[in-house]
């Protein structure tokens, strides 16, 4: 039996960890599968480990065309009778995707499980109770336009009503709360203690940008011209940046050039390196951002935060991702008001 691991961040990466030392399972039966290009530097011995960006990707497009569902079908069951080579256990962040859906319904799979990616909870991602209109519009998308059970349109992260091969569902969380609208058993797991290298010294400020534009919550000129404001405000003596796995090079490179543009410089924090561990090895940092999980774990270490989701807000693509997921604002709960 194999134990299947979908890893998008180092949140997940750490609760991951967490799971597999509360479960007590071999290493040698764990499988990562890495997407969103999200790396790490801290050794995994004996466990089996995969890029599967690329193939994320192409599945989680599979959607729009018949084409494009046949592809990832075979691409996903073609890797599992190569790589897998086995039954297995499946551990995700939520089921709102084609990667997981397709891992999820090859018959080698025997069931899934949840694991924490996030520090907050979002309410409307776990839909237990599904509208007429929206189960019938999904009823005709399914059947007419997929045409398959290997992948569907639901609605939310749980996907209510789809998982079939199990008659209960576990979730692995460090937060008691993140899974709590979720009709699982939850069990509460620990990240490990573990001893890193960083560059990021004492005092300094840390800029924490998102994924958002790649996304789809923000829009890009929108979301640089915010970046202009906080840089332009918060930017210290001593700066760093720590950036999100989804944005791409030009992105990248069009905020390092704000800080040009302020006189300002600075040094970037190693992507491999989880930040979440730079947070509790580092003492008084200066944390500036919009909505990214690592200001709630930077507040709850005790470092200054200054959350400036509240700048997001007249962004319409913004504004349609708090109604749909009810996410809070960071800003009100840091009551870093500057």
């Amino acid at each position: 039996m194999k134990h299947v691991f979908y890893l998008n961040s180092h949140t997940t990466f750490l609760t991951v960890l967490g799971t597999i030392e509360y479960l007590k399972i071999d290493t040698s039966d764990v499988i990562f599968l890495y997407t969103r290009n999200y790396k790490h530097n801290i050794p995994c011995n004996s466990v089996a480990e995969y890029d599967f960006t690329q193939e994320n990707d192409i599945c989680n497009d599979c959607y729009g065309s018949r084409t494009q569902l046949v592809k990832a079908i075979k691409l996903i069951d073609d890797f599992v009778d190569e790589k897998i080579k086995d039954d297995y256990i499946l551990y995700i962040p939520h089921l709102h995707m084609g990667t997981a859906q397709l891992l999820y319904t090859n018959p080698r799979c025997i069931k899934v499980a949840y694991v924490q990616e996030g520090a907050i909870c979002q309410p409307k991602k776990f839909v237990i109770n599904i509208p007429i209109k929206e189960t019938i519009k999904n009823i005709i998308k399914n059947k007419l336009l997929l045409r398959t059970k290997r992948v569907w349109r639901g609605i939310g992260w749980y996907q209510s009503g789809t998982l079939n091969k199990q008659k209960s569902i576990d979730s692995y969380s460090f937060s008691k709360d993140f899974f709590k609208y979720l009709p699982s058993s939850n069990h509460i797991v620990k990240w490990p203690k573990l001893n890193i290298e960083t560059n990021v010294k004492s005092g300094s400020t840390v800029f924490v940008f998102d994924g958002h534009v790649t996304n789809g919550l923000v829009e890009r000129e929108y979301y640089y011209n915010v970046c202009k404001l906080i840089i332009s405000k918060f930017a210290g003596e001593n700066n760093y940046v720590k950036f999100h796995p989804a944005q791409q090079d030009d992105e990248r490179e069009y905020i390092k050039s704000l800080f040009a543009i302020a006189e300002k410089s600075f040094s970037l924090c190693d992507d491999a390196t989880p930040f979440e561990l730079v947070l509790s090895n580092v003492s008084n940092l200066r944390v500036i951002g919009f909505g990214s999980s690592l200001l709630m774990y930077a507040h709850l270490l005790g470092h200054e935060v200054y959350a400036k989701d509240n700048l997001l807000l007249k962004s319409p693509l913004y504004q349609k991702y708090l109604r749909e997921s009810d996410f809070p604002c960071f800003n009100d709960i840091t009551n870093k008001q500057n």
